[in-house]
């Protein structure tokens, strides 16, 4: 099972949402695990490499909201 999901994050300074995929272990047609989609609606190749990779490594499944928990707040 893929989910998308969304996620707030500091970056010097300024304030971005970012999108990822969180793939299940169980998912047999996709490789497990989680996938930086954008950042605030652009893609890897509009942003610097330097926040691309620290969102990557901030991406957190467990504090990160679903498409409808995302309109919901």
């Amino acid at each position: 099972m893929i989910r998308t999901l969304y996620q707030m994050i500091y970056f010097a300074g300024a304030e971005h949402q970012i999108k990822f995929t969180d793939t299940s272990i169980n998912d047999p047609d996709e490789m497990p695990g989680l996938q930086l989609i954008d950042i605030d609606g652009l893609d890897q190749h509009q942003l610097s490499p330097e926040l691309w990779q620290y969102a990557t490594q901030q991406m957190d499944p467990d504090t990160a909201m679903t498409e409808e928990e995302l309109y919901r707040w």
